[in-house]
Formats: C-alpha cells, structure tokens, sequence
C-alpha cells in the first residue's frame, strides 16, 4: 500500500460519517465529482475497494472498515498533537474565538472583554481552529444538513431560530408581514457559496418538498452584495436579526418556518471561562435582538428557541 498522507484519511472518515459522497462533497468543500475522483484514487493507493456504492449511498466495505479504524485513530492522535502544541505556543493571556460573520459574532466580542476575533464561515474550519488552539468557536448549521461538529468538542446550542427571506421593496410579497416559500417559486434566488453549513441541501430540500426546485441566478460570497441583489428584484435567506436599515429591502419571515439555523458555542474540555462564555453569547443574542424594530421584534421572538436544546442540534 503506497502512502496515504492526513488529507486522504481525513476525506475517508468524512465519507464514512456522512454516508454519501454528495454530503460528504458539501461537508470537504468540493465538487462531488472531484471527491469520487480523489476516492478513486486512494482507493488505488490502498490496493481495494474502501466504499460499496449503493442507492442509499456509501458503505464502508470490511477493508474500508478496517482501514477507517486505523484512521480515526491516527487522526485522533494528530489532533490531540496540534492542540497541544497550539496551547504551548500561543499567548494564553488573551482569550481566541472564531465564529460565523455577523452581527452575533461581534456582540459577542464585545460581552466578553474583546478577544481576538477571526471570521470563518466554515463549520468544519471553525471546529478544527478550536480543536488546535482557538477557546471558542461560534458555528451555524442548517440542523442535519450541516458538517458535524467533532466528538472532541463540546458544543452548547445558544439559539434555534428561523430563516427568513429577503425582498425587495418594489417585490409584490414585500407588502405580506409572512412569505409562503411556494410563493417564491418563480423569483430569482441570491444564494451564498456552498458551505458545510448545510444551507444549500437545507434550501433545495424545503423548495422541493414545496413543489418546486429554486432557481438560482448568482451565488456571492459577501452580505453586502446579496444585498444589492436582492435590492435589484432577487430574494436571498437572512438571518433573523440582520440589520434593517436598507430602505431597499424587506426581510420578513416565512410563513410555518420551514427553514431553522441553529447556532452553538463550541469548546474543548478544561477551557477556562466556558460557562461565562456561554452566558455571553446568549446575552448578545439577547441585546441584538432587542435593537430590531419592535414589529421584527415580536416576530423573530415568536419563533426562536432560545438556550440548549440537544434534540434540535
């Protein structure tokens, strides 16, 4: 058996965990094509067959199972490596946290003495930053369709809240205080990069079950620009406390929720101040929330779930 280096047993334990090679892809941040590729050849690496294709997807063969044991040992090993070197490295007198970008992001910052921020819009880079150094991270996930956050982590749900969508004035549905998603069916929709958020699966899994695939007409990586996308007659997700000072721009629920965001806080085991973190990051949700106009106001807390709740993560 040639070599595998971390990279190739890493994309081995993805698939496994995620039982297909679409979900798999999303979770890497690559193309399924180039995923089955890359399987491909790790596979010829190791000289047999690792996954059994199937309708329902991928299972690990009896070679594929015991070359996954070594790997997730291996990786265990590595891990526990880089975070403690990362904690003998690094400055421990000032406090680290990663998290999603956005209004939460900072709030939180600033509830907790202002420690050094870095945004990451990656659930599984946000684990891994955590993992090899970071105190805390702040991730969002579209429930089931998102990366899974690491066993070695511990993780505390701060909020369930809806997704809402976003219009612009001059949108006829602007003037209805809640959106049907069948509704949307035939708008132009402004959607991010695909992320291991599970947005995008989350999106296309709501709109099928609505009847309907949405038709995608730009992807962006920048809030700013979706705004201006949306401002110019296509509809996006927001975020329930996304600022509301665009006069070009209506965000309004979705009628029954279809679409929910967890967000949590995740740390690794003996991190100082974790329960004062948490209490922080409920609190800036909290004033964030207290900003909005009290019509958006009473709406979002119609529909949040707020503090940890296990079944929803």
């Amino acid at each position: 058996m040639q070599d595998l280096d971390l990279r190739h047993l890493r994309v081995i334990c993805t698939i496994a965990d995620s039982g297909s090679l679409s979900k798999a892809a999303v979770t890497l941040g690559i193309s399924q094509p180039a995923l089955t590729a890359m399987l491909r050849r790790i596979e010829q690496r190791v000289g047999g067959v690792l996954f059994a294709r199937g309708t329902h997807g991928v299972q690990p063969t009896d070679l594929g199972q015991f070359v996954l044991g070594g790997a997730r040992a291996v990786l265990a090993e590595m891990d526990s490596l880089a975070e403690g070197t990362a904690q003998r490295l690094r400055d421990t007198s000032r406090i680290r946290v990663i998290g999603y970008s956005g209004p939460l992001l900072m709030a939180f910052a600033q509830l907790f003495g202002n420690p050094e921020v870095l945004a990451e819009d990656s659930t599984s880079a946000i684990c891994q930053k955590v993992i090899e150094g970071y105190d805390f991270g702040l991730t969002i996930r579209f429930g089931s369709f998102a990366a899974p956050i690491p066993k070695a982590l511990h993780a505390k749900q701060i909020i369930d809240e809806p997704a809402y969508i976003g219009l612009s004035v001059s949108d006829p549905l602007a003037n209805s205080p809640q959106v049907l998603l069948t509704d949307l069916a035939d708008s132009d929709w402004i959607v991010p990069p695909v992320l291991d958020d599970g947005e995008h699966l989350a999106l296309f899994r709501v709109c099928a079950e609505a009847g309907f695939t949405p038709r995608v007409k730009n992807q962006s990586p920048g809030s700013g620009m979706i705004r201006e996308m949306v401002a110019a007659g296509g509809v996006a997700l927001f975020q329930p406390l996304a600022r509301r000072d665009d006069p070009r721009i209506i965000i309004r629920p979705l009628r029954d929720n279809p679409l929910r965001v967890q967000r949590h806080l995740v740390w690794r085991s003996g991190t100082p101040r974790a329960a004062e973190a948490y209490t922080a990051a409920v609190n800036a949700y909290l004033e964030l929330l207290s900003a909005l106009p009290a019509d958006a106001r009473a709406d979002v807390q119609a529909g949040i779930r707020l503090g940890d709740d296990p079944a929803s993560a």
